[in-house]
Parts: structure tokens; sequence; C-alpha cells
């Protein structure tokens, strides 16, 4: 038997905490939080399982402690996050939606000739550093390999050569200061909770795009 909610959106926070009780299974999406409150009310609960890459919408230890399984998809979303992260690459390079905005809002009829106004910058030859080198991380990099950027990344282990996909393992300081393009692809942990703040910032090159397809919270917006 499987229980929906009644309609397409997120099923409300009460009813999940109500019918939790009488399921083996639940899997969460999104906003949905499998925390300490509905792990203690699943008095039957065997397995929890997040459909996306994280657990950071689960309380692994709580689940734990209740001998409750958790499981995830890491791969379901690894092409089509690489491919975002190459598409807001590009974008920001090409200086798209800049441009589209212009188009859009009539400005465009009103621009006259210079046809340097959203000129942007190639990819080419720029190098972009990859923190967190996982299954996206490695998707991206062969992605941009074949625009001729030179890839490095940062990862807490580096990996084996054959695995780099061209990539050449720095250390987060030296990626820092080489990179033209960042993209971030770690999971939301304790360790990876503003792992770009304003120490990182002050080591970048002036004008570095940063391209997050991980969480928000990876980065301190202040």
């Amino acid at each position: 038997e499987v229980i929906l909610g009644p309609t397409e959106d997120y099923m409300p926070r009460e009813e999940v905490l109500h019918k939790v009780t009488d399921v083996d299974a639940i899997i969460c999406h999104g906003k949905d939080k499998a925390d300490a409150e509905l792990v203690a009310k699943g008095s039957k609960l065997k397995v929890i399982s997040n459909f996306g890459a994280g657990y950071d919408t689960v309380d692994v230890k709580a689940a734990t402690e209740r001998n409750i399984w958790v499981c995830n998809t890491p791969g379901a979303v690894t092409n089509a996050t690489a491919d975002v992260a190459l598409y807001l690459l590009l974008a920001a390079c090409r200086r798209a939606t800049e441009a589209e905005r212009f188009l859009r809002d009539g400005s465009w009829e009103r621009q006259g000739s210079d046809i340097l106004a959203f000129w942007g910058n190639n990819p080419e030859g720029k190098t972009l550093g990859i923190i967190g080198m996982g299954n996206i991380g490695k998707a991206l990099a062969k992605r941009a390999a074949a625009l001729d950027m030179r890839v490095i990344y940062y990862k807490r282990t580096p990996l084996p050569k054959e695995e780099e996909n061209g990539a050449t393992y720095k250390s987060m300081d030296d990626l820092l200061a080489e990179s033209d393009f960042i993209s971030i692809h770690t999971p939301l942990t304790d360790a990876t909770r503003h792992i770009l703040g304003r120490d990182q910032f002050a080591k970048m090159k002036k004008g570095v795009y940063i391209i997050n397809t991980a969480r928000g919270p990876v980065i301190d917006e202040e």
C-alpha cells in the first residue's frame, strides 16, 4: 500500500506526522524533513529514503538509534546537475540572463548599434575549480574539458589519477587563487556549511564566477 498526499504538492506536516505512525517506509523529497520528531513517531518505520543526492533532510543519528535504514538516490541527478552547472557557467560567460531580460523588457530596440553590450567571455582556456569531486563533479569535469577549459579540483582525499577525468588536484587555497570559475558539488554537512565565506572570497581572483548547484548554506551569503 502506498499513501500519497491529497494534491501534487507536499503533504502537510501535520498529516505526515499523523500517517507516519502506521507506515513501514517513507520517501522524502525537497523540503520534507525526516527529523527527530518524525522518526520518534514512526514506531513501525524500517526505511527512510531521500529522493536526492544528500541526507541533509534526514536526521540520520535519530534513525540509526532506532535501527531505521536511511538511503538516497545519489546517481539519479548526476548528469542533469552537471548539465545545469555547465549551463550556468556558459550563461555567466555570455551574460545570457542579462541579455534575455534586456530583450524581454524592450530595451533591445533602444540599444542602437553597440554590439559589445553583451560581449561576454570565452570559456576556452579559463580555469574551472571544482569543490567536491564526486559523481557530479567528475561529470562536470568531462564537460568542461570538452570546452578546452583547464580543470582543477579540491577534495579531502585526492582521487586516483584514472578517476580525475583530466582534472588536477589542488589545495583549497590554490584552487581559490587560480580559478576563473568555481563550481561547488559537496553535500551539506557541518564540515561544508559556509565552506565559502569572507576569508575564502578574499583569496579569489577579482571577477570570479561562483556556481552553486549544491545546497545553499555551503556559501555564507552574508
